[in-house]
């Protein structure tokens, strides 16, 4: 695991998780624990239980060491209970939520959830959770590069750094584009319904893309044009070598022994 190898090889490097995988695996373990008739009053908390956990270390990166301390809080809060043992944390943050339906302790929910919440190793990962970095702006980039090379095409190394780069620029200049806004002026909003979560949600509409990048490569070409005299001295100038295949590193089985020892499952 990625984990131990940092640990035992790379012990000076601080490693963090992304909150989105660990709040993936609690879920899954309580809609898996919520399909169970004795435990049916947990699916109530499930979308609770994950947004505490993205709280717990949005609110912690002054200090993270009330990361463990908000995240064991939890299994008193679901039971009513807001004051806590723990001298970090002592008393929930929230104000008044007026009625709820609130799982008392003892009952089978409760223990079930005190389980999966409590567990070792998720006690051991809690503690690592990033507090301010997280991987989505990474994942958009990976949904803009798709559109620049795409997967069902191949391109060859040159090709695709070309590509990438031309990717970069355009996520760079867009990646924090400000909301689109209406002719009143009020800010506009996509209805969505997303298939994990079955309830309708809204984003916020971004405005235009722009691509004032395009304008400066152009300029950047025409420069290059005054500057070499023709295309081959140009190519000779900016030499990039690509780097072997992967497959260059395996021995090429001969194709004749493969023929021979090829079989049909219909006729062995």
């Amino acid at each position: 695991m990625i984990k131990c190898f940092l640990v035992k090889v790379h012990p000076q490097i601080l490693h963090r998780f992304d909150c989105w995988h660990v709040a993936k695996g609690i879920k899954k373990r309580l809609v898996a624990a919520g399909k169970l008739k004795s435990l049916a009053a947990l699916q109530d908390w499930v979308q609770p239980i994950v947004k505490h956990l993205y709280w717990c270390a949005e609110s912690s990166e002054e200090a993270p060491d009330e990361i463990l301390p908000k995240w064991t809080s939890l299994v008193g809060h679901v039971a009513g209970i807001h004051d806590h043992a723990n001298p970090i944390y002592p008393r929930c943050q929230h104000g008044d939520l007026g009625k709820k339906k609130w799982l008392p302790e003892g009952l089978p929910a409760h223990d079930k959830l005190k389980t999966i919440a409590l567990s070792k190793p998720l006690l051991k990962d809690i503690p690592h959770l990033s507090t301010s970095v997280q991987t989505f702006s990474t994942e958009c980039f990976h949904s803009t590069l798709i559109q620049f090379a795409p997967k069902s095409t191949h391109f060859g190394y040159k090709s695709m750094m070309a590509r990438t780069y031309v990717a970069a620029l355009h996520f760079n200049e867009n990646g924090s584009r400000p909301q689109a806004t209406t002719k009143e002026g009020m800010k506009r909003w996509l209805l969505k319904c997303p298939k994990q979560t079955k309830r309708a949600v809204v984003a916020p509409t971004k405005g235009p893309c722009t691509y004032d990048y395009v304008r400066e490569l152009l300029e950047e070409a025409l420069s290059l044009n005054a500057h070499y005299t023709s295309y081959r001295v140009a190519r000779g100038a900016h030499t990039t070598e690509a780097p072997p295949p992967l497959s260059s590193g395996y021995d090429r089985p001969d194709k004749q022994t493969l023929i021979l020892s090829h079989q049909s499952r219909f006729n062995c």
